[in-house]
Parts: structure tokens; sequence; C-alpha cells
């Protein structure tokens, strides 16, 4: 079939904002070609692919055969044309070449140029296990300690193998072998390329100081840093155990007072007290984890303060455990408290439901002298609400 032109991506405006559009549906009949081809299947062998789920700017379809492991073809909308794939790619190939956990997907196939599909487009590997947000409530307290556990191990490891420059991995051609000291390339981020932001005429990198790296937004040591260890991109097993650590899209090398954040499936508001089950019901006897009372105007829902409670914990857990294995993380985390918040200031200052958030935080920390960190509240802390 021959090559035909890419598809030009489209965004829709609302109260809230733009956002990509797809106008036209990925070909079903052209994903299980391809998906022969790369898999090197038989004619006469069968081939399901069917669509699985859908991102920002992505989506991915299930291929199962009979005899092999299921793989995951993802199909991406041109929202930075070349660099977003060849960029995922590279970076996952680096990290799982200097990570010791096995929980990154393998890469098979790709492809970037024009082709029939008319969309980018990645075949991997279908990691096991369920995301973490629906097995966190029946998960063992132990598993939640040993997965935070290896999540430090992870991010301590990428902390050993500093970069130079603020930007992303470079694609390489398929087949080579990640170096162990990459090329940093232009940045590919989200914030530099949402709706109009691709056209526009400001520095992509590679960038040289956490200066310009904001300044091009409104420590020339860098890291390997995703931003989204979430729980909805954390794959665990029945018993809780790791099995994967997916969307690795748009993840960039940054300065370590960035990049030694906590994850983000551990933020949460804090909550010191452990809840009692009983606070939360009319009657004791007719307990339910998930009934929710009215108490003056506002409702206390047990299980969301139970893992809140438990997330207060664990990030105790997580520091501790940082600690213990890489202390120089915990010195850049613990200076990085006041940079950190004004990177925040720069991506919120425009939202419509924060920047007085914003401003009220800027005010008080122009009134603190010295800008001791423990005198002022995180303008993190004020947008978590």
């Amino acid at each position: 079939m021959a090559d035909v032109a890419p598809r030009k991506v489209e965004w829709e405006y609302d109260l809230f904002g733009s956002q990509p559009r797809w106008t036209t549906e990925p070909s079903l009949p052209e994903l299980e070609r391809l998906a022969r081809e790369y898999l090197r299947l038989q004619t006469d062998s069968p081939c399901t692919v069917n669509f699985f789920a859908q991102g920002g700017f992505n989506k991915l379809y299930s291929v199962e055969t009979p005899g092999n492991p299921p793989y995951l073809v993802r199909v991406a909308l041109p929202v930075q044309p070349h660099l977003k794939t060849l960029s995922e790619v590279a970076t996952i190939e680096f990290v799982r070449a200097h990570v010791s956990c096995e929980c990154l997907p393998r890469v098979l196939a790709y492809n970037v140029q024009e082709n029939a599909l008319g969309f980018e487009w990645t075949i991997k590997e279908k990691l096991p296990g369920r995301v973490l947000k629906e097995q966190w409530k029946d998960m063992a307290w132990a598993a939640k300690e040993q997965l935070v556990r290896t999540v430090v191990g992870v991010l301590a490891e990428l902390f050993d193998h500093r970069l130079s420059g603020i930007g992303n991995i470079n694609g390489s051609p398929a087949g080579a072998t990640p170096p162990d000291t990459p090329q940093v390339g232009p940045i590919v981020s989200m914030d530099f390329f949402w709706d109009k932001h691709y056209d526009q005429d400001v520095p992509r990198g590679p960038l040289c100081s956490s200066h310009d790296w904001l300044a091009a937004r409104l420590a020339f040591t860098t890291i390997i840093h995703h931003d989204d260890i979430s729980s909805s991109n954390l794959l665990v097993d029945d018993a809780g155990t790791l099995t994967g650590l997916i969307d690795w899209e748009c993840v960039s090398a940054l300065p370590l007072w960035k990049a030694c954040q906590l994850p983000s499936f551990l933020v949460a508001p804090a909550r010191p007290a452990h809840p009692h089950p009983t606070d939360y019901t009319l009657n004791a006897k007719l307990f339910d984890p998930d009934v929710v009372i009215a108490e003056g105007t506002k409702t206390k829902p047990y299980q969301e303060h139970l893992m809140e409670w438990e997330k207060t914990q664990l990030r105790k857990f997580f520091m501790d455990e940082m600690e213990r294995i890489r202390p120089a993380w915990i010195r850049e985390h613990r200076a990085a408290v006041l940079k950190a918040d004004f990177e925040a200031a720069v991506t919120y200052c425009n939202g419509p439901f924060s920047s007085e958030v914003v401003i009220s935080w800027l005010d008080r920390v122009e009134k603190t002298k010295g800008v001791d960190a423990l005198k002022y509240a995180s303008l993190r802390d004020a947008l978590l609400g």
C-alpha cells in the first residue's frame, strides 16, 4: 500500500482552553497489516486488533495472536512531529539500560515517516498487571511499602546517571544501542507544543540553565525525570508487585531541583491521624467503608481519608528509604522547595482557577525575609487544596 500524507493536528476550544482533536480514526485493517508485518506473522495466522485506551495525544490498540504475548500499537497525533516519538523510544531504551527494575516495555518497532496509516506509531510489549488506582484498596500495607521501595530504587538509579542540558534524549536509528551518556536535544513538552505553541518562535533547546528553561516557558547537570508517576501509570499484579511503569512520552532531562520531587502517586492532602470507620457511619453495626454521611455542609468519605492517611505515612517511608540509599537526592529535594514552587507558579499563572492562589503565594514570599522555605506555605500544597 502506498504511503499517504501524515495527518495534521487540529485543536478545539471551550471554556477551559484547547484540546487536540482527532479528525479521522486510525484504520483497523491497516493496524492489523502493520502488526502482521512487524511481528512477522503468517498470512493465515489469527491476529486480533482492538481499541484498548486513549490518552491526550494517542490511541492504544491491543494486538493478540495465538502463542504470542500481547502487544500494544500506539498511534500518535503529530503534536510535535518525529521528535516526540523518537525521544520516547530513546528514553525508554536509555532507562531500560540503566535501571535494574524490569518495569519498562520493550519497543519492537516504530515509524515516524509518512506511511499508509497516516500517523506515527509504535509497537510495544503489553506489560502485565492492572493500574495501581484499581488495586490500591485491596493491597496489603507491606505491598504498598514494597512498591514505594521499588519506585525509590528506580529514581535513585536515574539520579546516578547525569546528563548535560535541559531537553529530551535524541532519537537514534532503530536497533542502535543507547549510549551511556546520550545527547540531549530539543525539549519535548506540552508547554512547548500545546495548541499554537509549536509554531511560536521560542528557544527549544537543548537549554543550558534553569533560567533559560523557565524564560522560554512564559543546571547544567540534569537527569531523566518522569513527571507523572501516578496511580494510572503504575501497573501492579494481584499481590501489589510493580509490573510496569508506563507513559514515557514527553519525559525530559530536567534540573536536579525539578527532578528530585515526590512521585505523584504519593501526593495527597496530609492526614496525620488514622481515620476510624465508626466516625463515618450513623450506626457502627451497619458499618460500610463506602458510606458517606453529611457533617454540616461537608461529607467525610472514609476510603478517601484512609488513602490520604496511608499516603501521608508512605511519603515519610519514601523519604526515609531515599535518605538511606541516596542521601544526595534528599539534599537536592530539601534545597529545591522554593525553586519547585516558583516553577509551579510559572505553570499555573494563567490558569482560570489558580491565578489567585499563585498571586497570594508570591505576596507571601515577597514579604518573607530571607525567603525561608519553612516560613511560607508551599504553593503546591495550596494548589492541591
